[in-house]
Formats: C-alpha cells, sequence, structure tokens
C-alpha cells in the first residue's frame, strides 16, 4: 500500500528541476511538429551530421528508459524493463503444459487451448462442439474441487510476472492520475480565436498553450514509434542506455503481450470458482478485478496475476490506447486479433466508457469560466456520448459514438443533424478537428474533444447580441445569427430581419438609431 501511495510519476511540471527539467523539454521536442528555435536546428544540424557518420543514435528503448529513469527512478525502471523476461518465463510455463499432460487430460487442453485462442502459438484441433464444451465443464469441476491434479505456476514464474505487472501498475496509476489532474486545470491562454487540436507546446507557449505535465508527457513516451524519433530528433538522448530487448522496440509490447497472455490462460482461468451462462473463466476473472474497491482495506492483497493483469490492462487503455491500438492490429494471427478485441469489448470497454464520461464532464468543470455564457454537459446515450450546449434560448448536441471494442477502435465523432447559428463549414471544421485528437495518442479523447466543441461554440457566440427586431440571437427561419451591423450605432440585425424592416416601414434607415443604412 506504502508503493501505492508514492507519487513515482511527477504530478506538477514545478516540481521537475535540473537535469529532469532538461529532459522534459528534450523529449517535448520530439513530438514538436515544427522548429524555428534556433538552438533546436543546431542541434537537428549536429545530430544528422554524425548519423551520416554511422551514429545511429538512440532509440525509442532508450529515450523511454531515459525518461522513465530519471523521473520515477533506477529501482521501479529496473522492474518495468524485467517484464520481458516475465513474458518468457509465462510463455514457457504455458507450453510445458501442452507436452506433459496426455490420455484423459487431452480434452482439457484442449477446451484451455481453445478458450486462450492460441496466443501462445499452439493449434488446437477444433475450436468447438462437445469435446470443447465437455473440457470446460470438467476444468471447472476441477476449480471447485479445489484444483487437484493440476500443476501450479513455479514460484520463481509467479514472483517474476507479479513483480513486472505491479511496477507497470504503479507507473500507469501515476500517469492517470497526472492525467487526470491536468484536466481538471485550466492550462489554455485566453486565446479569441477558435480552439484547435495542437501538438505538445515549447517551453514559449507555442500556439497560445503551456506545455504538458509529466503524466502526459510519459504517456506520449511510451507511446514513441521509431518514426516520431526519425530525422535526429533523439539528438539529446544517448545510444545503448537501455537494457536490450531482442525483438521489441520498447517495453509496451512485451508488457501487452504478457497481459494478453495472462488475461486469456486456460490454465489460470480454469481454477476459477465457476462461471454463468454465456462467460468465460477469464471474463469472470477480469470482471472481479475490475469490481475491487480500492479503497477496501482487502484491495491490496488483490495481486494475483489475473487481477494484477486487469487493472494494469485497463490502465493502459486509458493511458496509452494508441500504442494498445497498435499492438493489436499488428498481431499476425486474426484469431488472436478477435479474441483480444471480444475480451476488451466484454469487459473492459463498459468501464471505460463510464471513465471517459466521467472524465469529460469533469474537463468541462474545470474549465467552465472560460465557456462565457455557455452551459456545457454530458450525456450518456450508450454507445455514445453527447455534450448539451445551451445558451439562453439555444440548444444544440454533439455526439461521439464509441464502438463496442473502444479503444482497440476509434471513437468517431458524428456530424449533427443541426447546430443553429453556425455555418456548415464550420460544423465540418470542428468534425475534422475531432477525428484528428480522437486518432491521435492522448489519453481522454472524448473528453479532449468535448471541451474543444464546447470553447469553440462559445467563441462562435462571443459578443453576439439578440437581434434588436426579433429579439432572437438565431433566426428562426434561417438558423443565422445576426451580421448586418449598422454603420453608425452597430448593432447587428439579422438580414431577412432587417430587409422586412425595409420593405415594411419604406425607410432604408436604422430601427435604432434612425440613421440611413
Amino acid at each position: 500500500m506504502r508503493l501505492r501511495l508514492h507519487g513515482w510519476v511527477p504530478a506538477k511540471r514545478s516540481e521537475v528541476s535540473g537535469t529532469a527539467k532538461e529532459l522534459l523539454s528534450s523529449a517535448e521536442a520530439l513530438f514538436r511538429e515544427d522548429s524555428d528555435d534556433a538552438g533546436d536546428l543546431e542541434r537537428l544540424s549536429a545530430a544528422r551530421l554524425l548519423a551520416s557518420k554511422g551514429n545511429a543514435g538512440a532509440t525509442c528503448s532508450d529515450v523511454i528508459f531515459t525518461v522513465l529513469e530519471t523521473l520515477s527512478g533506477p529501482e521501479l525502471t529496473a522492474e518495468l524493463w524485467s517484464v520481458g523476461d516475465a513474458l518468457s518465463r509465462f510463455v514457457d510455463w504455458e507450453a510445458d503444459d501442452s507436452g506433459e499432460e496426455s490420455g484423459d487430460n487431452s480434452d482439457k487442453d484442449l477446451g484451455a487451448q481453445a478458450e486462450q485462442g492460441m496466443l501462445e502459438g499452439r493449434t488446437p484441433a477444433t475450436s468447438s462442439g462437445p469435446s470443447v464444451r465437455a473440457a470446460r465443464r470438467a476444468a471447472r469441476s476441477a476449480a471447485q474441487s479445489g484444483g487437484q491434479g493440476m500443476e501450479e505456476m513455479p514460484n520463481s514464474c509467479t514472483r517474476r510476472c507479479a513483480a513486472a505487472l505491479a511496477a507497470w501498475e504503479l507507473l500507469l496509476m501515476g500517469i492517470a492520475q497526472g492525467v487526470q489532474s491536468e484536466g481538471t486545470s485550466s492550462r489554455h491562454g485566453g486565446s479569441s480565436g477558435e480552439a484547435t487540436p495542437t501538438a505538445y507546446s515549447t517551453e514559449s507557449g507555442d500556439k497560445g498553450q503551456a506545455p504538458p505535465e509529466p503524466g502526459e508527457l510519459i504517456a506520449a513516451v511510451l507511446q514513441l514509434t521509431p518514426d516520431q524519433i526519425a530525422g535526429g530528433k533523439n539528438f539529446a538522448f544517448k545510444a545503448g542506455v537501455a537494457p536490450q530487448m531482442e525483438q521489441w522496440t520498447g517495453p509496451v509490447q512485451p508488457l501487452l503481450r504478457l497481459l494478453c497472455h495472462v488475461l486469456t490462460s486456460g490454465r489460470l482461468a480454469a481454477r476459477d470458482d465457476g462461471t454463468s451462462r454465456g462467460e468465460t473463466a477469464s471474463e469472470v476473472l477480469v470482471a472481479r478485478a475490475l469490481a475491487e474497491d480500492s479503497d477496501s482495506p482487502d484491495f491490496c492483497h488483490a495481486y494475483g496475476l489475473s487481477a494484477l493483469a486487469a487493472r494494469t490492462f485497463l490502465l493502459a487503455l486509458r493511458v496509452a490506447p494508441a500504442a494498445v491500438r497498435s499492438f493489436w492490429e499488428q498481431l499476425p494471427r486474426r484469431r488472436d486479433r478477435d479474441l483480444v478485441e471480444k475480451l476488451v469489448a466484454r469487459s473492459f470497454s463498459p468501464v471505460l466508457f463510464l471513465a471517459e464520461a466521467a472524465a469529460a464532464s469533469t474537463q468541462l468543470e474545470a474549465h467552465a469560466d472560460r465557456l462565457t455564457d455557455i452551459e456545457a454537459s454530458v450525456t450518456r446515450r450508450a454507445p455514445q456520448l453527447v455534450l448539451q450546449l445551451a445558451r439562453e434560448e439555444l440548444r444544440a448536441e454533439l455526439c461521439v459514438l464509441l464502438p463496442p471494442a473502444f479503444p482497440l477502435r476509434l471513437a468517431t465523432a458524428e456530424p449533427p443533424e443541426k447546430m443553429p447559428g453556425i455555418p456548415k463549414p464550420r460544423i465540418r471544421n470542428w468534425m475534422l478537428q475531432a477525428r484528428q485528437v480522437l486518432a491521435g495518442q492522448k489519453p481522454m479523447v472524448v473528453g479532449r474533444v468535448m471541451l474543444m466543441w464546447a470553447r469553440s461554440f462559445a467563441v462562435a457566440f462571443d459578443g453576439v447580441e439578440d437581434c434588436p427586431i426579433c429579439y432572437n440571437v438565431v433566426h428562426l427561419t434561417t438558423q443565422t445569427i445576426p451580421r448586418k451591423a449598422c454603420p453608425t450605432c452597430k448593432h447587428k440585425f439579422h438580414n431577412e430581419c432587417l430587409y422586412h424592416w425595409f420593405k415594411t416601414s419604406a425607410k432604408t434607415t436604422c430601427p435604432l438609431c434612425t440613421q440611413p443604412f
């Protein structure tokens, strides 16, 4: 419990100083779309010169290792990097099972292999039929009778897997808390322009935004790809500092592989005390782990591998959605992709749906002072999250559709049927911006989109007053706002109202100041 309460990720940028602060700025430069800083350009030229001489520079693993070791400490980073060893041990334990059991246990092996979807690379003879159903019944009976005849996982394997998963849970939990606190603080400058999605800003305040806090920046670093460090952007990081990982570009890939193995393992799931109709044993274990109350005194004892894996995978889906999506898309077998998608859709997406709704509401409440004269709220209409906007008598709704396997499948912005007072080209621009954010790497994307929409809606009506003729902001027929201004008194009118006034009064003077229009 003491480890869970320890601050493994700095909550605020002000808590970081010295070398760590310089490192944050260097990591920030990796995600900067453009750089016009003279120092950056000079270092970039030097890095390209080194690359031309055969120095490949730092890899993704080097960048991730350096950032984690500096900000979270060498002890935790060493445990995070041990996830590759944990994966090897767990896969070896699963593979041993296929060669040791035979005869009467062959059906049980077949059922376990079919349930876990061959993530370990074994191919069952069939995936359905009486033999599989009988195998599952036999596995449940064995679990209810105490699990006799089932080989326990070696203690060395259990300890290594539990230590690696616990370390990742601590890190991802710290990132999630940091990102959540960022969402409740007002970091955007008071720009009068329309809200737009931007890249990570620089210390000088690019595009009117403050630089990202450590939690958001570490989340981006964990999802780093080789393309993002191409062209000499990794000049500030030393090469070869990270322990070697044979087939991985970073520690997140073996972590996700281990999580999928644990969460779909037939041998672990068979020890469950029974399942209900329509649920697999793995789904029951996952649901039980996600239902644990973190404030309960017994929570610290819920460190079985299945419980640890379920909580860690949920945090990974929240903190690093792009990395999980990329891992899932690159699984070589379609059967594996279908298995992971089914697991996410049944066990994790409902929890993430509620989490995204809560995060969006929290962000809107935190920025309420910047939404002048606008009432914004989030409503759940599964599978949609609906942003409801109101300004006096004006009402509008914007929706984000979350697919069943979110975030493996991208959330989509639903164009509104009508948006009173907003021109259609501007609405299309909002939708394009929303799609850009929803497909990005940042956590809590739905809340970011809804906050962007609310700010854009507020900017669109900023300074707009009722038409002095019809006393409405939005014209009831054309759904437009007052745009025609009197050259003398500067009051604005609806074009249609002004034309009707000229026609009925037989005058071309302003209705208020009576000066010629």
